[in-house]
């Protein structure tokens, strides 16, 4: 079980990271750095996390 939420985990994760669409409007991506919309300071993707019950 806890192999199976690792990689879910890490696919998520990466889909978060490498995800484009929708693009962030250009002021936005000037502020932030980054036409990521679900990307701004990481935190976000560092808080997911799973839990085996």
């Amino acid at each position: 079980m806890n192999a199976i939420g690792l990689e879910t985990k890490g696919k998520i994760q990466k889909y978060a990271r490498d995800l484009k669409s929708p693009a962030n409007q250009p002021f936005t991506t000037q502020q932030k750095g980054s036409s990521n919309p679900l990307v701004d300071t990481g935190e976000l993707i560092g808080s997911i996390d799973y839990e085996v019950q």
